[in-house]
């Protein structure tokens, strides 16, 4: 069980450079929507649902960014490096 757990931290490891490599290379920016008065945005949230919205409406879009055009590729290679750290973790763990 822990050679299974460890070669599939490398096959995950492997297989999400890979992926996040194409997926970097071939995918354009995202085409963002900017909101021309970004103040006047932010106080009619903050007026309809008071300052924590405020910071969970600006949580949401950056999440959001996170899954689209180049910054795709980049989240694909990190949530891949940390599953296979916590594979060989895992694996490591097993051994003792």
């Amino acid at each position: 069980m822990q050679k299974r757990i460890f070669y599939s931290g490398v096959v995950i490891l492997f297989a999400g450079l890979l992926g996040a490599v194409l997926i970097y290379a071939l995918s354009t920016d995202a085409e963002t929507v900017e909101i021309a008065n970004r103040q006047a945005y932010e106080f009619q949230i903050e007026r309809i649902g008071g300052k924590a919205t405020v910071y969970l409406v600006r949580l949401n879009e950056w999440l959001i960014s996170l899954w689209h055009g180049k910054q795709l590729g980049i989240t694909v290679g990190v949530l891949a490096i940390v599953i296979a750290l916590l594979c060989f973790w895992v694996a490591a763990q097993m051994s003792e």
